[in-house]
């Protein structure tokens, strides 16, 4: 009887719920109540095999059919998990311990979607785009509970990682991309409360500027190592001079306060890929700085 309560912790369930509720409903024979339990399996269109991220962020949810993610936003919203770099074909589960607060229960017709991206808590931010995928619609059948719910994930969609201008016509477009690459002395353009902006720039010590590649602008709490950072950007190279903010949007864990003292750190990826890798180029801020600050400049003097 110890291992029984045991396997009822919540950490213990979430490691091995999927194999337990799977096996109390498949040899159940309608005996139970296991409508808050939907299972299925998720695979991932061959075609889009390789596009898969290298630290996967898989985003399962179950939402009221015909709501749709944009019509009905939170509010249709029934269930969400989120597992990290899962391993494909995955089984998965959604139980009474996904559901959203204020939600009586994995009740009525249901669809459930899969959404792969990169992880930015592993620093895998590269591929601009998602993986995505969703079931058919779903109704609980005669013993409660839904088995058999299989999902493919087969549809690739872009991801904008920065707000882009919307001007009209070409000129007003170019002439804006060529303000965004001016540097801004400290204090001379107001930004949000709840944002730091600047400029970056190469040292001239390193020669001409790079071109192409990513820039990850990593913001963390001033004094703390070894820790998430509290906010990612990542945005394409156009070239320096160029113009950075990072506002609460960016943020890594929702819910976390974009506030405090921070320290700022750029790094240019030349490949896009996780890690450093020999050829990019690295700055820091330098000193910590309070989240509301402008003019914030960053100078890349370091090359790896």
């Amino acid at each position: 009887m110890g291992d029984m309560k045991f396997s009822m912790r919540p950490a213990f369930w979430r490691s091995i719920g999927a194999a337990l509720v799977l096996l109390v409903s498949g040899c159940g024979g309608g005996g139970g109540d296991d409508s808050n339990v939907i299972s299925g399996e998720i695979r991932v269109t061959p075609e889009l095999a390789s596009e898969v991220p290298r630290n996967p962020l898989l985003i399962i949810q179950a939402r009221v059919a015909g709501s749709g993610a944009k019509s009905g936003g939170q509010a249709s919203l029934v269930a969400e998990q989120r597992v990290r770099n899962p391993k494909f074909p995955l089984r998965y589960f959604l139980g009474k311990l996904d559901v959203k607060s204020g939600r009586g229960g994995l009740s009525g017709s249901l669809v459930i979607s899969a959404r792969i991206i990169g992880d930015k808590l592993s620093g895998d931010t590269a591929k601009p785009f998602a993986l995505e995928g969703r079931s058919k619609e779903s109704a609980p059948g005669g013993g409660g509970g839904r088995q058999g719910v299989d999902i493919l994930i087969q549809k690739k969609v872009p991801i904008r990682f920065a707000r882009k201008s919307r001007g009209k016509g070409r000129a007003g477009s170019d002439a804006r991309s060529a303000r965004l690459k001016q540097a801004v002395p400290a204090g001379t353009r107001a930004a949000s409360a709840k944002s730091i902006s600047g400029a970056i720039t190469v040292a001239p010590a390193l020669g001409p500027p790079p071109k192409g590649g990513v820039v990850f602008i990593v913001v963390r709490p001033a004094g703390q190592t070894g820790v998430p950072p509290l906010a990612v950007k990542r945005v394409a190279n156009t070239g320096f001079p160029m113009r950075y903010r990072v506002s609460e949007g960016d943020v890594m864990i929702q819910g976390m306060l974009f506030q405090g003292s921070v320290s700022v750190k750029v790094r240019l990826d030349g490949d896009g890929r996780v890690g450093v890798q020999p050829g990019d180029l690295e700055g820091s801020g330098a000193k910590p700085v309070p989240v509301g600050s402008v003019g914030v400049d960053i100078v890349l003097d370091k090359r790896h």
